[in-house]
C-alpha cells in the first residue's frame, strides 16, 4: 500500500505552475559524513498493484539523486531510506460578489443588489516523506517532506518523480 501511496503522490507532486513546499528535519549530534552507503527499504510491487515500471522510475529516481550526492549503492548499508506518501482530499473555495446599484453619497437612500457566486475546487494533495534511519540503532536521522497540489497528467511523470526526489534530497545533508 505504500508503494501506491508513493506512486501516486510521485507522479503527480509537481504540476505546472504548482511548487513544492519542502521541510525537513535532523537528529542534532549526528555526524553524517559516516554516511556513504544506503538501501532503499521498499513494498513488493506485486502486493501494492503498482506496475513494475513505475515502481522502477521512482527507485530509479531517488538510487539516481543518492548516487549524484555520493552514495553507494549496498545490501549492507549506513543508512536505511524509507518512504513514505500520504493522500489528502483538499477543497479551496473562491467567492465572488458583484455590486450593482445606485445611490448619493450621504444620503439615506438608493437602490442596489448583490449577487455572490463560491466556486469549490476538490483536489487531492500529496505528501511524499523520505526518511533516513540508521539501521543499527533504528533511529530516524534525517527526514525531508515534499508537499504538493497533485498533478494527473501522465504525460512527464519520469519528469516530475525526478524533480520531487531532486527538489526533496536537496535539503540533505543538514547545512
Amino acid at each position: 500500500m505504500k508503494q501506491f501511496l508513493i506512486l501516486i503522490i510521485l507522479l503527480s507532486l509537481t504540476s505546472c505552475g504548482s511548487s513544492i513546499k519542502l521541510t525537513s528535519d535532523y537528529a542534532n549530534g549526528v555526524n553524517f559524513s559516516d554516511y556513504k552507503s544506503f538501501k532503499i527499504v521498499e513494498i513488493a510491487a506485486d502486493k501494492t498493484g503498482i506496475n513494475e515500471i513505475t515502481l522502477n522510475r521512482v527507485i530509479t529516481a531517488v538510487t539516481d539523486e543518492m548516487q549524484a550526492k555520493g552514495f553507494q549503492k549496498s545490501a549492507n548499508p549506513d543508512i536505511e531510506l524509507h518512504l513514505i506518501g500520504l493522500v489528502k482530499d483538499k477543497a479551496s473555495a473562491d467567492v465572488y460578489t458583484d455590486y450593482y446599484g445606485y445611490g448619493y453619497y450621504r444620503r439615506p437612500f438608493g437602490y442596489g443588489t448583490t449577487t455572490s457566486r463560491v466556486d469549490v475546487t476538490e483536489y487531492k494533495e500529496g505528501t511524499l516523506i523520505i526518511d533516513f534511519v540508521d539501521p543499527d540503532s533504528g533511529q530516524l536521522v534525517w527526514q525531508g517532506i515534499g508537499t504538493a497540489k497533485m498533478n494527473e497528467d501522465p504525460k512527464g511523470r519520469e519528469e516530475r518523480i525526478k524533480k520531487a526526489v531532486s527538489q526533496i534530497l536537496s535539503q540533505y545533508p543538514p547545512k
